[in-house]
């Protein structure tokens, strides 16, 4: 079995067309000496192109962040939602079309037109409850004023 040199594997990385480069990819799947050959070549080949892509200050600020403190930060969640604002947006928008459309007037109209089927009896309770409830007011507040000034009937001095 032929084995290939490293500036062979170097010529190969950079497909250079003097080679048979079919047979040397053969070759490259049965010999593992020749794919380590190759690998030192591609890590050859690309460490120009890596080593330009580091900045020059590289090491000392990597060295810096390494002795400096560790400090963990977790994210923080946002427990308001970005879209509510949104949402309200979309609300007062579509409460100004439905009033400006006259849907909530149409509403009203039709709600007021249904018969209240309540017997006659029960008007006069609303109406005697609506025209004496100041008065029940007034008397339960006395009431309860007069309570805190005695203590289990007997009046507290001050």
């Amino acid at each position: 079995m032929k084995h290939y040199s490293a500036e062979e594997w170097s010529a190969f990385y950079r497909k250079e067309e003097n080679l048979d480069l079919l047979a040397m990819e053969d070759h490259l799947l049965e010999c593992d000496q020749c794919l380590e050959l190759f690998l030192l070549a591609v890590e050859q080949g690309d460490l120009k192109s890596i080593e330009q892509r580091i900045p020059a200050d590289f090491n000392r600020k990597t060295s810096q962040m390494l002795q400096g403190p560790v400090v963990l930060e977790l994210p923080r969640k946002d427990f308001r939602p970005r879209w509510l604002a949104a949402n309200y947006v979309a609300a007062a928008i579509l409460t100004v079309m439905l009033m400006g459309g006259g849907v909530f007037q149409t509403l009203a109209l039709k709600a007021s037109e249904v018969p209240v089927r309540h017997p006659s009896s029960y008007s006069q309770k609303i109406n005697s409850f609506l025209s004496s409830w100041p008065e029940q007011l007034k008397d339960s507040t006395w009431g309860r004023i007069d309570k805190l000034h005695t203590l289990d009937g007997k009046e507290v001095k001050r």
